[in-house]
């Protein structure tokens, strides 16, 4: 009998904050271009974010998105998020802009924003959602740097966080990308 209403206890508390989580739907940021972008406008597709390089240093990992973007363009959205505290400024915007595109990536840039959640009120809400876990109801971990990738399935729910140290053609992250939940 007591085990029993530990279970009811703890699924009471799973739904408390499974309810009380916020969809990455109800979210926007701008662009780049500083265009507003709603999350909403993706509902029903794969996301995936990405602490994008803004450096022209990082070329490699530019040309690793490309080929990410090459093999599942038809399957998932690309943001590329643009981290202030990993070298970006709006003064190398349009350089790191032009760069993607020369190099043929067709990905959503957003403007510069800060990642880290030590920068407390400053840290942008989209980054804020994917950080926290009473937001986002799965995941309770800081951006780790560039190449970092969040995974959001087609509902909105985010359902894979992986490092910036594995490579976005690694069998993981192709795992990531077809798990549904």
């Amino acid at each position: 009998m007591r085990s029993n209403r530990f279970i009811v206890l703890l699924l009471t508390i799973i739904l408390a904050i499974n309810i009380n989580a916020q969809s990455i739907h109800s979210l926007s940021f701008s662009d780049i271009n500083g265009t507003t972008i709603q999350m909403g406008s993706y509902s029903g597709k794969k996301v995936l974010l990405i602490i994008a390089p803004s450096t022209l240093s990082d070329s490699l990992k530019i040309f690793e998105i490309k080929s990410f973007q090459d093999r599942y363009n038809d399957s998932v959205v690309i943001i590329g998020i643009m981290s202030i505290e990993n070298g970006f400024n709006t003064s190398n915007g349009n350089t790191i802009k032009g760069f993607y595109q020369q190099k043929g990536i067709n990905i959503i840039l957003t403007s510069g924003m800060h990642t880290k959640k030590s920068s407390g009120s400053n840290q942008s809400a989209l980054m804020k959602w994917l950080t926290t876990k009473s937001l986002n109801s799965k995941f309770d971990i800081d951006a780790m740097g560039v190449m970092q990738k969040y995974f959001v399935n087609e509902s909105g729910k985010l359902y894979g966080v992986i490092s910036p140290k594995t490579s976005l053609m690694d069998a993981n992250v192709s795992w990531a990308i077809y798990r549904d939940n």
